[in-house]
């Protein structure tokens, strides 16, 4: 009830209480109630520390992937990709075939995409055995996907060698002239300007492109 009427910290105090008291039939729900309200109101380390004792002390638990997945949230909210990594992992590891496994895949294919390693993320689809047949058309898109976070990021220095992988790995990739381009701009950025004419070059020399 303390929840639904948003009193948020009155709630956490109340479950604080039934767990301080050490017995009783609603310690496990308590304990994973309160680690579910850190997270909601944003007090990652808090939920992550809780839940973390949640599934350590009741590891056959109903809500047992629930309360990983929301420890591998808590972690992606502090900036431990590592630890986020590992928990949606162990999602994939208890459950594959459930629902929570297939989002805990999408979040560790966002997490590889955002720190432009999607080679690792399909290495690790395909040895947890969660896809087994990946087209080529989604291993271009995700890596050019990745590349582009990097040059959006505004860091032309690490947008450089982001790009050169895409056209390394896809030289004839559906994004090949969005490559170019963002190469020939980052390259530009950092005072490399011969570099720049180079890659402008090679995007006129491709067949009608939006450039």
């Amino acid at each position: 009830m303390l929840g639904l009427l948003d009193r948020g910290d009155r709630k956490i105090e109340s479950l604080e209480a039934i767990l301080a008291h050490g017995r009783g039939s609603y310690q496990m729900q308590a304990a994973y109630e309160l680690g579910r309200t850190y997270i909601s109101m944003d007090k990652f380390a808090e939920g992550a520390r809780t839940l973390e004792n949640y599934v350590r002390k009741y590891p056959n638990c109903d809500n047992h992937t629930d309360a990983l997945s929301a420890i591998g949230l808590a972690y992606l909210n502090l900036g431990n990709n590592e630890k986020s990594l590992a928990y949606y992992k162990k999602v994939i590891e208890v459950a594959p075939k459930s629902t929570d496994a297939q989002s805990a895949l999408a979040a560790i294919r966002s997490i590889y995409v955002d720190i432009n390693d999607v080679d690792s993320y399909f290495a690790y689809a395909e040895s947890a055995g969660m896809i087994t047949d990946i087209g080529e058309l989604q291993r271009d898109s995700l890596k050019f996907t990745a590349a582009e976070k990097v040059y959006l990021s505004g860091d032309a220095a690490k947008a450089i060698p982001a790009m050169e992988g895409y056209l390394t790995s896809h030289p004839n990739g559906v994004r090949q002239a969005d490559a170019l381009y963002y190469l020939a701009d980052s390259k530009a950025k950092v005072g490399d300007r011969n570099g720049a004419v180079d890659e402008l070059k090679r995007l006129v020399g491709l067949k009608q492109n939006d450039f």
